[in-house]
């Protein structure tokens, strides 16, 4: 929301509104009707700003790593 408020698509106050209500949120999925609106913007580093509603992305995977030997001293 902070980018949305730079780039002027929230005004201050709308901003402090919505901000209000995603700290007092009870659930998860309360604060994404807060940032549906917000479309996506693209950022000064080419890159894509998502605002955080909606659906969550894919879980990042894990590194595969072969397992190690442990060897134990005696």
């Amino acid at each position: 929301m902070r980018v949305a408020v730079a780039d002027g698509r929230l005004d201050p106050v709308e901003f402090d509104e919505r901000l209000g209500a995603t700290l007092a949120a009870r659930t998860i999925d309360a604060p994404a009707p807060l940032t549906a609106d917000l479309i996506a913007m693209p950022s000064n580093d080419s890159a894509l700003t998502v605002p955080l509603a909606g659906t969550p992305g894919e879980p990042a995977a894990a590194p595969c790593r072969p397992p190690r030997k442990i060897e134990h001293c005696r």
